[in-house]
């Protein structure tokens, strides 16, 4: 559900699937709000050009705030809540290459 501002809403569920990353990003004025009703997600950050990453589980919640280059991996059975709210513009996703790179070296040891 997305509004013409560019805020919105989105319900992500993997039943029975593997998990995965999404794609690491930021936005330039938008805050995203990750709400876990069950089962758990890494959050992964970029911060002092390091992929720190936390887990959250059920009934945690995060907020990132415009500017932060971040990402989430979704476990199997995961239900995650998504809210995109603020100062939002529409188009405001923006793609973190070097998030994406750390994020690849951490999980191949490379």
């Amino acid at each position: 559900m997305k509004a013409s501002d560019g805020s919105g809403y989105i319900r992500t569920r993997y039943p029975d699937a593997e998990g995965a990353w999404q794609n690491s990003h930021y936005h330039i004025s938008t805050y995203e709000t990750y709400i876990v009703q069950s089962g758990r997600i890494l959050f992964a950050e970029l911060q002092d050009g390091k992929a720190l990453i936390k887990e959250l589980t059920e009934n945690e919640v995060i907020t990132v705030k415009p500017g932060v280059h971040h990402n989430v991996f979704v476990t199997p059975n995961t239900d995650l809540h998504t809210v995109k709210h603020g100062a939002t513009q529409v188009n405001d996703w923006h793609t973190s290459v070097e998030l994406d790179r750390l994020l690849v070296e951490q999980a191949t040891g490379k």
